[in-house]
């Protein structure tokens, strides 16, 4: 696989969030009918947004506007407001790529300790996990960058980046906003008691996992 893009830059937004949480893949957008129906949006995808994350909307809905070209896709929101230090951060370290061999379309927001993204040419195996170690054998430090506090960014399937090594001590909240044609069924991830739905939930592994599997 080769890769190594830049993301790209959606917009600056202040958000102002207060509630600790840990929220991950709640599904926000189910797919619908070509025909939108009461309370749909534009393009006919059902939406429902609980209140404890409506705080999120301004970054919800550039995403939904920037990415979602279809009826048939899901929108997740991973929302995470927790005191992390320069020992605890809470998210999983290494160099990766969100949504690795998919066409899911992941836009990032934090304020505090951004994301660090290593763009560059890079060259490695289509499995996942041989890719993570050819990833972090590849990296050159003078092109790893940030884009900043409050920016939000949209990763394709071929941008290389890891979660901040660490940070000074205080609260961080990090927004993930996931558009797929496939279900996050992991277990653990979050259930929208707005939508009438009951997937089959598949385990998490010891390693990463895809948000979408399956089988174990």
């Amino acid at each position: 696989m080769i890769a190594g893009n830049a993301p790209q830059v959606i917009g600056q937004f202040v958000i102002d969030a207060h509630e600790m949480m840990f929220v991950q893949y709640l599904p926000i957008a189910m797919p619908s009918s070509p025909n939108p129906p009461p309370g749909s949006w534009s393009n006919g995808t059902k939406i429902s947004v609980p209140r404890n994350v409506q705080c999120f909307m301004p970054l919800i809905v550039a995403a939904f506007n920037d990415g979602m070209t279809s009826h048939d896709q899901y929108m997740y929101l991973t929302a995470k407001r927790l005191y992390v230090t320069p020992e605890r951060m809470f998210n999983r370290p290494g160099w990766h790529i969100d949504g690795f061999g998919t066409g899911d379309l992941n836009y990032v927001w934090c304020d505090h300790a951004p994301t660090e993204f290593c763009v560059q040419p890079f060259d490695f195996s289509d499995d996942c996990d041989e890719s993570m170690a050819q990833m972090e054998a590849q990296v050159r430090p003078e092109n790893i960058r940030t884009y900043g506090r409050n920016t939000l960014l949209r990763l394709d399937n071929k941008v290389v980046h890891r979660p901040a090594p660490s940070a000074a001590p205080g609260y961080r909240t990090f927004v993930k906003i996931s558009i797929s044609f496939d279900r996050y069924n992991l277990e653990g991830n979050a259930h929208n008691y707005g939508f009438d739905y009951d997937w089959p939930m598949v385990p998490r592994a010891e390693k990463r996992n895809h948000p979408s599997r399956t089988s174990t």
